[in-house]
Parts: structure tokens; sequence; C-alpha cells
């Protein structure tokens, strides 16, 4: 049997990351995406375009591949906010509609996305470990919840290895601009654009931001490890929480620009502090490499080019 992988969501900002690492380790890479692609010719990808995850192709797909990445989300907790209902079409549907075309592999490890930054709510006697209960205040973090849930039971009732990550917030070179997706996008492309930056709260909001890479570097790294654990949790985070307003700061000193700030009273589904104890995973071998600063400056050096 050769050594496949898939990658659910392989249209997003982490997929497009991590496929340059996983064809130097896999014979095969599956790429399912719902919307047209524009990936690069290469012999080892397969693409399938679909949104059916129990379509025939994915089925075929799945018959060579013990490993599967699954990193769709198709929300964020602003985008959701008063549309409970977005999340189980958008998100868990098609996720439970995966785990059913899995029901009948063995020896298959997957990876599931969650939400670091949405799961525990407000981090308040410090970073959250991977056992402090959820505290959802948003329909995306209780989807993730959910998603995580099924998964569990997934990995219990098939014997299949699941991996559990719990990332922070992501950024880096190749992220594109979404609207809504992505701060530290969205306040690079202020900065192109020469507009003011919108705030939700008084800027003091701490987030823990994550480079790309240091993420996609945990992914390859677990799929690479012996478990003896079925079901495993990881936060995967870089261990430094900055506020807004100092990350608008590092902002202005990386590009050399001046930013305007508009402050808007802080929405119900915004998590005040996000602080991620990693440490459990650094235990094994992992640590994040690239800080803030550095990660700043890489992206805008690539946004300018």
């Amino acid at each position: 049997m050769t050594n496949e992988i898939i990658i659910i969501g392989a249209n997003s900002f982490a997929a497009r990351t991590i496929l340059p690492h996983l064809l130097e380790q896999y014979d095969k890479v599956h790429l399912v995406c719902r919307n047209k692609h524009d990936f690069d010719i290469h012999s080892k990808i397969q693409v399938h375009v679909t949104d059916n995850l129990a379509s025939a192709s994915i089925k075929n797909a799945l018959h060579n591949c013990k490993f599967g990445i699954y990193l769709a989300s198709a929300t964020t907790p602003a985008s959701s906010a008063t549309t409970p209902l977005v999340e189980l079409e958008s998100n868990l549907e098609p996720l439970l509609t995966f785990l059913e075309s899995l029901q009948n592999k063995d020896d298959f490890t997957l990876i599931y996305t969650s939400s670091g930054g949405t799961v525990y709510g407000n981090a308040t006697t410090g970073p959250a470990t991977e056992t402090q209960h959820f505290s959802p205040r948003s329909y995306h973090a209780a989807a993730k919840i959910a998603g995580e849930s099924f998964v569990h039971a997934f990995s219990r009732q098939t014997g299949n290895l699941a991996i559990i990550l719990r990332p922070s917030n992501f950024y880096g070179v190749g992220q594109p601009f979404r609207e809504n997706f992505g701060v530290i996008r969205a306040i690079f492309e202020c900065v192109l654009k020469n507009k003011p930056v919108t705030i939700w709260g008084d800027g003091e909001s701490q987030r823990d931001f994550i480079y790309i890479e240091d993420f996609v570097s945990a992914c390859t790294f677990l799929l690479q490890k012996n478990h003896t654990e079925k079901v495993q949790t990881f936060n995967v985070a870089s261990g430094e929480s900055v506020s807004i307003n100092h990350l608008c700061n590092l902002i202005e000193k990386v590009t050399g620009r001046k930013l305007e700030k508009i402050y808007n009273p802080m929405r119900q589904v915004d998590v005040r502090t996000v602080k991620l104890d990693s440490s459990k995973l650094q235990e094994l071998g992992w640590a994040p490499e690239t800080s803030i600063e550095h990660g700043l400056k890489l992206m805008w050096d690539w946004i300018k080019k």
C-alpha cells in the first residue's frame, strides 16, 4: 500500500503552507476543497473539488490513505454570531460526513483542527491547559467543541488515532486577505491601503499569535510520532500574548507607517484574553521558533512584494 494523506480544506492558508512539507514525506497528497483551485501541477497531487465528503472520489482516495488532516472551517466567531445554524451546515455537517466515510478505515490517523483561541473563553488565572473547562462565547466555539466530541467518538468506535489541535491565531507569509479572517493580515491590509484600523473594544484584549510555519511543524511532528493513546489533544501556541494595541505598535515599527485606529464597542462573541499553555506538546519535543516581531517582519516583506 502506498503512503498517502488527505487534506480537507485544501484551499485554506494552513493547508497551502503545509503542502510542500507533505509532498516531501508522502507518495501522494489528496487535496479536497469546495471551490475552484489553482494548485501547482505536481505528480504527487490529486485534487478533489467537491462539497460532498462522502462522494465516490473521496472514498476512493481514502482507500490508500493512512493519514488525514482536517483543516476546513468556513466561519469565524463574528460571522456566525447570530446564525447558529450556519455552524451546523457549514462546519459540523461536513465533518460528520467525513467521519462517516472513515467508519470502515483501519490504522488511520486523523488530525482535527479545533480552536484554542475560542473554546476556553477568557483566560483568568493563567494560560489555559488542555484540561481547562470549555467556556464558549460564540457559536463558532461551540461548534468546534462539538466537533472535538464527534472526533473522540469516532476514535473510540473505530480504534483509529485522533489528534485534536487547538491552535491560537494563525498569521504569516502566504496568508491571503479575507474579510473578518485574521487580525494581523487585516491590519497589514489597512497599512497597504492607508485605511484606519477598526478595533473592537479598548484594544487591550490579549491574543496569542502563532506563526504559520510553527503550526505546520507541530502537525508534521505529530504525524511522525508514535502515539500510545488513541485520542490526544494539544494546544499549539507561541506562549506570548500581546494586546491589540501593542500589536499595532509592532506593525507600525515594522512598516514605518502610522496607523489610524477606530475603536468600536466590544462584541459579545469576542474573547478578552487568549493565553494558551502548550507545554504538553513541547514536552514531546516540539517548540515554536518564530517571535511575533520576526514573524511580522517576514510577513510584511512578503506583502510588499
